[in-house]
């Protein structure tokens, strides 16, 4: 692809079986607002866009969803499967994610773990849904 055409990340599509908890537990537990929430005949699906620091996630709750695989909720052997793996966010203060963490009673899929020289978190979304934090070894640097 020639590099002058730009790219920019626009938003990720995660499927859930419960909208309104979905749309909860991403603003209490991650600051996401809602921008947009409606049904879509043409997908069976009612459709909600939700924003953060300019960073949007796409939550589909489709008429008749299929369940999450078990598989797809550990990281481990979730990238057996081929497809989307997660949604991944860097944090300057892992510690601090732990802990908020703690008080929203989120699931967490691993404890921090180190990654070369970062510190890694798996997390799961109400919906079973896996979320990677990452640390990077150079904290100091803007996010």
């Amino acid at each position: 692809m020639d590099k002058k055409i730009k790219l920019a990340p626009a938003h990720v599509g995660i499927s859930v079986p419960d909208l309104e908890k979905a749309v909860n537990w991403y603003d209490k537990v991650l600051g996401f607002a809602v921008i947009s929430d409606r049904y879509q005949p043409a997908l069976c699906a009612r459709v909600a866009f939700l924003e953060r620091d300019g960073f949007c996630i796409e939550l589909f709750q489709h008429d008749h969803p299929n369940p999450l695989p078990a598989d797809r909720r550990e990281p481990d052997r979730d990238i057996a499967t081929c497809g989307t793996k997660h949604l991944c966010f860097y944090t300057q203060d892992m510690r601090a994610m732990v802990r908020h963490f703690g008080v929203c009673r989120v699931d967490l899929a691993t404890q921090i773990f180190s990654m070369g020289e970062n510190q890694v978190l798996f997390i799961r979304d109400c919906a079973g849904n896996l979320l990677e934090f990452i640390q990077k070894a150079d904290s100091g640097r803007k996010i």
